[in-house]
């Protein structure tokens, strides 16, 4: 089954339940979020990211008491490679988005978005870096 792509915030959430020694309220991910992740999150804002995982199929609810108890529904070493599968999909689309609208030419592609923006120092940098590793191949 191929599960929704997760947020930013959800897997900031999946982190939590994966480091938790059992299954977390929607209380103490507000304050984990807020003493591990430095982030201030309204108890309703939690909530919602927590049912969404659920309908997602990444985390699962259980009522004790009054409360509702989350846990991870996937494994953190499985989710990295549902994450790795989805990274290398995702690049044989741009390869194909190349290949058909820049007839194959990487460089047609970054002038394409060089002629509207100027690079920073750091994508610049970065770009550097990529040549650099790649030089290899060449």
């Amino acid at each position: 089954m191929k599960k929704k792509k997760v947020s930013n915030a959800e897997y900031s959430v999946l982190d939590l339940l994966w480091n938790a020694n059992d299954a977390l309220t929607v209380a103490q991910v507000v304050q984990l979020m807020e003493s591990e992740k430095n982030i201030c999150w309204a108890y309703s804002t939690a909530a919602t990211i927590l049912r969404r995982m659920e309908k997602k199929g990444y985390a699962y609810s259980e009522k004790r008491g009054a409360s509702l108890f989350y846990t991870p529904v996937i494994q953190v070493d499985d989710f990295q490679q549902m994450e790795e599968e989805r990274q290398q999909a995702e690049a044989k689309k741009a390869a194909s988005i190349i290949e058909k609208c820049f007839r194959g030419s990487f460089s047609k592609f970054l002038s394409a978005f060089s002629s509207d923006k100027k690079l920073t120092k750091e994508e610049f940098e970065d770009l550097k870096e990529w040549v650099r590793q790649h030089d290899d191949d060449y």
